[in-house]
């Protein structure tokens, strides 16, 4: 939440929160919501003629029943495209619904939703910036004039401030000293400085036309995104949805001889184990146990090359390559040897 304010005089704090909302750089495509929060009452209710019925009041009594108090319901929306809560005009009117607000938490940092809240919020009197200021105020910019007596004014006043936010000077016109001699004097970093644009600030208030092109628009343009960005590193980073919650079993987590370090995920995150199990290599099945052939060939007679037949002596040793012919079933075929043949004595032999 921004607050635009300022000290003593009129330097154009209502012109100059109106402008900074309309060049406000939209956020996910939602611009931010203006809010007239001055203790002295409002002006857009009579600058734009808007509905009085519907804005800081409505706010109240939403407020007052317990229904949902967001701001953004109690917005109007202006020409330009800027969402505006306005407050009455008469400050007693004002100062009522404020402290309301005020009291039952409505008016908070979160009031706007997802949208950034700009607030308009007058004159501050020195030593009653916490009391003032709504909480939730992230940032403050203070819009002075850059005389030697507005600056000593605003030198005096920070010394006193308790508030809870960060605290910046706005320069309404040119100063003759440098921003950065005008920071170390008054103890505050100044933001920017907005020109003097009659023309351009009243076409901003009205609604009128060039209003952006003006002077004064293209100033606080180029400062709104300058406080955009100031303002987003105040805001909470939006939680990350939570993670969905899947019915059934839990997975169970693989052994560390089948996932390592790198393989399981980071976080506590056990990976599938239909995807993430090793496939084991394939194990063939034991050969059967090959029988010993016999030390002497078995009698019989030999009926030819490779084969021994059913009788013979018996201390006779088997040749190399021969094998007793009751122990063989047909051999398997070798397309280089060719079909093995039944030679008629009970024997195979390989032709050849």
């Amino acid at each position: 939440m921004l607050a635009v304010a300022s000290l003593k005089g009129a330097p154009g704090v209502s012109t100059a929160a109106l402008a900074l909302t309309a060049g406000w750089p939209p956020a996910d495509g939602r611009r931010p919501l203006l809010v007239e929060a001055d203790p002295s009452g409002g002006d857009l209710l009579v600058w734009r003629g808007l509905d009085p019925a519907v804005g800081l009041v409505s706010w109240t009594m939403a407020a007052r029943t317990g229904q949902r108090a967001g701001a953004v319901e109690h917005a109007q929306r202006l020409a330009e495209g800027v969402w505006v809560v306005p407050a009455p005009v008469d400050g007693a009117e004002t100062r009522a619904a404020l402290g309301v607000l005020a009291r039952s938490g409505a008016l908070h940092g979160r009031a706007g939703g997802q949208r950034p809240v700009v607030l308009d919020v007058g004159r501050l009197t020195p030593g009653a910036g916490e009391g003032v200021l709504p909480p939730g105020v992230d940032v403050l910019a203070v819009l002075v004039e850059p005389s030697e007596a507005e600056l000593a004014r605003l030198t005096a006043a920070a010394t006193a401030w308790t508030v809870p936010a960060e605290v910046g000077v706005l320069l309404a016109g040119e100063s003759a000293w440098p921003a950065e001699q005008v920071a170390a004097a008054v103890g505050l970093p100044v933001w920017g400085a907005l020109p003097v644009d009659a023309r351009g600030a009243a076409a901003i208030a009205t609604g009128g036309r060039g209003a952006g092109r003006s002077r004064l628009g293209r100033a606080t343009a180029g400062l709104a995104g300058d406080l955009a960005r100031l303002l987003a590193r105040h805001r909470p980073a939006r939680p990350a949805p939570a993670a969905l919650a899947l019915a059934g079993p839990a997975v169970p987590a693989l052994p560390p001889a089948v996932v390592g370090p790198s393989t399981a995920g980071a976080g506590g995150w056990t990976p599938d184990t239909r995807l993430a199990t090793a496939v084991p290599p394939r194990q063939l099945p034991p050969a059967a146990p090959v029988p010993a052939l016999p030390a002497v060939l078995p009698p019989g007679e030999a009926g030819g090359p490779g084969w021994i037949g059913p009788s013979g002596p018996p201390d006779t040793v088997m040749p190399a390559g021969l094998v007793p012919a009751g122990l063989l079933l047909p051999p398997a075929e070798d397309p280089a040897a060719g079909p093995a043949a039944d030679d008629g004595t009970g024997g195979w032999r390989r032709p050849g």
